[in-house]
Parts: C-alpha cells; structure tokens; sequence
C-alpha cells in the first residue's frame, strides 16, 4: 500500500501524540549509562592531576588527607538512535513491496525519535552500508530524511551490487561490522530487513550480529518483513524463475513434495530468526507486507 508523504506524516503525528501521552515510545528506550568525567554527580575522588580544573578540587578532602585530591564525576549518556535497513535488491521483490514497507517503518522510528529530539540517524544496506542520513534531531529536520532513500536507491542502482561469495548482493553482517566500527554513541538500534540470507544459506549472521551490536553498547530490535507470495511455491508443473538476488534464471519442475520442502524452510526461517532474537534478548516482530502499519508502528510506542 502506498502512500504520500503528507499521509505518512499525518500517521507519524498521531503516533507521536501517542508516544508524547505515554511519555517514552518503547523501542527508543535506552537503559540509563554512567561514564565518567564531566557530569553533575560526585562519585568519587582521586588524586590531582595536572590539568584538572581546579574548580574540581575537593577542598575539604585535601584537610583531611593533606594532599591534593580532585572529585570525580558521572554523567549520563545522550542516546544517539540508529535504524538499519535492508535495501538489497530482494526486498524490491513482489513490487517493491518490501522495500515501501521498510522505508515508512524506519521513517515511523525516525519521527519519533525526532519528536522527543532524540538524535537519530538512518542506514540503508545490501552488500554493504549504502551511507548513512543527516543525523536528525527534531521534528523541523524531519524533510532531510524524505528524499534519502530515493537518492540511496538511486546511487546504488547506477553502481550495481558487489556480490559476495555467496553471489549474493547482500551481506548483513558485513554492514553490521563496518557500522560499530564508526559510531561511537550508543542507544537504540532498530533493524529492519527480510533476513532470507540466514534460510538460503545456514548462515547465522543475524545472531552474530547482534552480539556485536551488544558488545558495543547498543540495544537492538528487529522487524522481520516478509511477502505473502513468499511463503508459498508456486502451483506445481513447469516453472521459469528468476533470481531477484543474483538475476539468474532458471526453469524447473515443481512438484508437490517440492511445495512443500519449501514451505518447511519458510516456516525454518521464521522460526531461525525468533530463536537468534530471543538468544540475544532482542525484541522482534515479525511482519507481512499487508500488515495494518498502525498497529505495527504502534508496537514501536506500546511494545503490545
């Protein structure tokens, strides 16, 4: 289901007037962090070191140890949002309708953040990260990310997908290292993809990945989308098909037991995801390309 951005904003609005009553929007939350230096809470002392602000000095402190001695302080970490999403050529399959799907969801998140002025910033990914938006930090920013994706999409096309060894243009993982490897603030991270890499290929890249995202301070969620046409296999006879991945085609015959096999490795997928989102206390919601998009972008605010 498309639609223009002036009834995507109307819909985002709504749902911020929402978060805004709630007070908080659940998948922004991020668990308060301590780091030392530069906060407004004293929680310790340690000995002076050249350079320190003397206004830091702990005069009562030096009285009674007869040395110099300078406080210690906390400061809360600002979350910095970040929303990862998959913009590989297999979710253009079935009409676009993926990819529709993954765009106006990772905008729903943005705005949100937006609206409570949380900084947030969006990364597209296939075989690689396609770049990264403006970093937004509220709602007057909110056109730099409209006309993003569109520019994204339209670079990547004119450069063509790098396949991997797989020869598969999409390489999740590989995006998830290079992305911890240059941001350095941590907060929420939501991920939005169709994960088809992990049933292709046995791979566990989802898992891997978001224990990476954990060891570097982030809190992950995922949206799983998935196709209705997805799901099922084609009647049974001649068949011609094409990768949507890698542009191959092939013609088989589809037999009833092939049906379903591959309903079976549908059912695995699903099931596969679940489990590595579970291991990693990650929360998940899996969806189809019909989904009521309020309702889904209401989990976001209510974590129903």
């Amino acid at each position: 289901m498309s639609q223009t951005i002036s009834e995507l904003l109307k819909d985002f609005h709504s749902l911020a007037l929402l978060s805004a009553r709630l007070r908080h929007a659940e998948w922004l939350t991020f668990p308060t962090r301590m780091l030392p230096a530069g906060g407004v809470e004293v929680t310790g002392i340690r000995d002076y070191v050249p350079g320190d602000d003397i206004t830091h000095i702990d005069w009562a402190a030096c009285a009674r140890q007869d040395e110099i001695l300078t406080k210690v302080y906390e400061r809360k970490v600002i979350p910095h949002a970040h929303v990862l999403v998959n913009c590989s050529p297999n979710m253009f399959a079935f009409d676009s309708a993926k990819y529709e799907l993954g765009k106006q969801t990772a905008l729903a998140v943005a705005y949100l953040a937006a609206h409570q002025e949380m900084p947030i910033s969006i990364w597209p990914y296939a075989d690689k990260l396609l770049g990264r938006s403006p970093t937004v930090k509220r709602i007057g920013q909110f056109s730099q990310l409209t006309g993003f994706f569109d520019n994204i999409i339209r670079k990547y096309e004119e450069q063509g997908p790098v396949e991997d060894e797989a020869g598969v243009p999409n390489n999740f993982l590989a995006s998830v290292t290079s992305f911890v490897e240059v941001v350095t603030q941590p907060g929420p991270v939501v991920i939005i993809g169709d994960f088809l890499e992990d049933a292709i290929f046995g791979e566990n890249s989802l898992r891997e990945a978001l224990r990476m995202l954990r060891k570097a301070g982030m809190v992950p969620r995922v949206v799983q989308i998935n196709a209705t046409a997805e799901s099922q296999a084609n009647e049974t006879g001649s068949r011609h098909y094409r990768g949507v991945q890698t542009g191959h085609s092939v013609r088989t015959i589809v037999t009833n037991s092939m049906r379903k096999r591959y309903e079976q490795l549908f059912e695995q997928l699903l099931e596969t995801v679940s489990r590595d989102c579970s291991e990693c206390s990650a929360t998940l919601i899996q969806v189809w390309t019909d989904v009521d998009r309020e309702w889904l972008w209401r989990q976001f605010v209510c974590g129903e």
